[in-house]
């Protein structure tokens, strides 16, 4: 466990290696919890450009678009604090477990009336909102289990590895939907979809890795302070904490501005490349891919110096390619414009992450990961209803444009604040 392992070299005492890689995976546990999630994710991936193609088939609607992301996020607002508290109050594995068995209830219930065409727009709606509802509670706890997962010097490997491997599934999920989409309907999608994340529910009753004493002890300490009062106290604790705080406002302006691009792919396949589902599958695979490389570039890296540097470089690298996405046309320059991006995204996630892992107390780390949360979907579901709304208004490229250019100039009016809490932060490493 990370909290017996103080005596052990911290980051820095790792040398920058790929085979940090392989180390990781010989520590117990890792193997089979990273390969479960990612089974799930690549069905995540999957359900989302099955989502959004049955959405735009449906309505023909970029705001419908913007609509169904808003109603699979928005959730976040609320429940991803909430599940934060809930993560610092029990323990994280038991959190997980308890809402992915609500998650496969959801991906049952969408898949059963989409067969018996009995699937609206508007229970689609409904059933999207749950599943996101019971993934925003679960959120907190996947991101805090890998600080009990893996000793403390290995989180600067094991946080962008985490990160491959969802970028490996949506390399995988995209692609395969893309094909079976256009092979067998919506529907095979969604019934595949439903047995990966069943997978990774068996994965997370079968892994024995229960709490040590410490972690009881912090637990029910936790469970002594009522819920409204944790959530309070969270938000306090991000308020005042200058480094916690920076680090969210970046990530809140990425959600806001750069995030949508991804629910918006099937209008950006269709606007802007003339494709159909397979062109959607491959341009969010291309994201994946260049996740992958950027992933085990960082994840070889092995350590947490420079990070902030690194993580404001390639946000506004970002912004940039952004902008790019929105005045090419032609199919090839969008692969290699996506892939870039996707190598962006990796280094902005794993960053950050592994900067507030540094920087969180540790019985504050469920409610900060909580935060996160609220501010990755929630900032996400509000991004993309507003670029889906003023596609609709003016243009898809004018709207993408936009969302660009106020993250860039965002970017540059924190990036001193950010800077300096960055700095301190690497100096707790």
């Amino acid at each position: 466990m990370p909290d017996a392992e103080d005596d052990q070299p911290v980051g820095s005492h790792l040398k920058p290696s790929f085979s940090n890689l392989f180390g990781l995976f010989a520590l117990p546990h890792v193997g089979l919890f990273y390969g479960g999630r990612t089974l799930a994710a690549i069905g995540v991936w999957m359900e989302q450009l099955a989502t959004g193609w049955l959405v735009w088939e449906m309505t023909g609607s970029a705001t419908w678009l913007g609509v169904i992301t808003f109603l699979r996020l928005a959730p976040s607002i609320i429940l991803g604090p909430i599940g934060g508290v809930l993560a610092d109050r029990m323990w994280p594995l038991d959190l997980m477990r308890l809402c992915k068995v609500a998650v496969v209830s959801g991906f049952f219930l969408l898949t059963l009336l989409l067969a018996l065409d009995l699937l609206t727009i508007w229970s689609l709606g409904v059933l999207i909102a749950f599943i996101g509802s019971a993934q925003s509670l679960a959120n907190p706890a996947n991101k805090a289990f890998v600080w009990h997962l893996v000793p403390k010097h290995w989180l600067p490997v094991a946080i962008p590895v985490g990160s491959i491997t969802f970028n490996l599934a949506a390399f995988v999920g995209p692609a395969a939907a893309g094909a079976l989409i256009a092979w067998q309907g919506v529907l095979t999608a969604y019934v595949v979809t439903l047995c990966l994340q069943a997978v990774f529910l068996a994965v997370l009753l079968r892994l024995k890795l229960p709490p040590n004493g410490e972690d009881n002890h912090r637990i029910a300490d936790a469970g002594q302070i009522g819920l409204s009062r944790s959530l309070v106290d969270g938000a306090r604790y991000i308020a005042h904490d200058a480094s916690v705080r920076a680090v969210l406002v970046l990530h809140l302006l990425f959600a806001v501005c750069a995030r949508p691009l991804i629910p918006l792919m099937p209008a950006i396949a269709v606007v802007l490349f003339g494709g159909g589902p397979q062109t959607v599958g491959l341009l969010t695979a291309c994201i994946g891919a260049g996740a992958i490389v950027g992933g085990l570039w960082l994840a070889s890296r092995s350590r947490v110096e420079g990070m902030a540097q690194l993580l404001l470089l390639f946000m506004i690298v970002l912004m940039t390619l952004v902008i790019a996405l929105a005045l090419v046309r032609w199919t090839p320059a969008g692969f290699v414009i996506l892939f870039a991006i996707g190598a962006c995204m990796i280094v902005r996630a794993s960053g950050t992450q592994t900067l507030l892992q540094f920087a969180v107390d540790n019985q504050m780390r469920g409610r900060v990961m909580g935060y996160y949360g609220l501010f990755l979907k929630g900032g996400s579901a509000v991004g993309a209803l507003l670029v889906g709304a003023l596609a609709d208004l003016t243009t898809l490229p004018t709207a993408l444009m936009t969302a660009a250019v106020l993250g860039g100039a965002g970017l540059v009016a924190m990036s001193r604040s950010f800077l300096a809490a960055g700095r301190k932060v690497e100096a707790l490493e």
